[in-house]
């Protein structure tokens, strides 16, 4: 859980493009990249943007199913003409900014993991300690689509699994084991 890419969003997507169905100025966007034409990478081609701290903080609620109560410190939101999420767009991450964002991503794991009530209705049961179970791979696949808005391949659900696994066996705890 606390070891996603927290902080990015999707790319700017489609801009407005000029009249008569000329390209965007705006890298990755205009009406040629929606349909699989030319995209400009003059500027190093699309870009991802970080997301604000209420959209961080969403995506965390959206994956876990609840509000957000813990306190996170996260990189300050950047306005561009009074929008953070234009802002967003024109930030870079630096290795302070990756450290928050682990940390928060840490911290809201940490306070979920804490109140087994809590975290046994996320997970859907009580796993063995070698969360051999298979209610184990039905919450990886259930808590990886919201994570990651797709079906997880099969691989992928036995990379997560297994990194599970190993942290359990490390910690001896299976609950370290789902935080992973």
């Amino acid at each position: 859980m606390g070891g996603n890419m927290p902080g990015t969003g999707a790319s700017g997507g489609a801009g407005p493009s000029t009249a008569g169905g000329g390209a965007s100025s705006i890298p990755g966007g205009g009406a040629n990249s929606s349909t699989g034409g030319a995209v400009d990478t003059t500027n190093g081609g699309p870009k991802l943007r970080v997301l604000t701290q209420a959209e961080y903080k969403n995506s965390l609620a959206d994956v876990l199913g609840a509000p957000v109560t813990t306190a996170l410190t996260l990189p300050p939101d950047t306005f561009i003409s009074g929008f953070t999420a234009v802002g967003g767009a024109e930030v870079t991450i630096n290795a302070s900014a990756v450290e928050q964002y682990e940390t928060a991503g840490r911290a809201v794991a940490t306070d979920l993991f804490a109140d087994a009530t809590r975290w046994q209705k996320f997970v859907g049961c009580q796993p063995k300690a070698d969360l051999s179970d298979a209610c184990v791979t039905t919450f990886l696949k259930a808590a990886g689509k919201r994570a990651f808005r797709r079906d997880l391949t099969d691989a992928e659900v036995q990379r997560w699994l297994q990194v599970g696994k190993d942290i359990a066996q490390a910690s001896t705890s299976a609950t370290q084991g789902l935080m992973a």
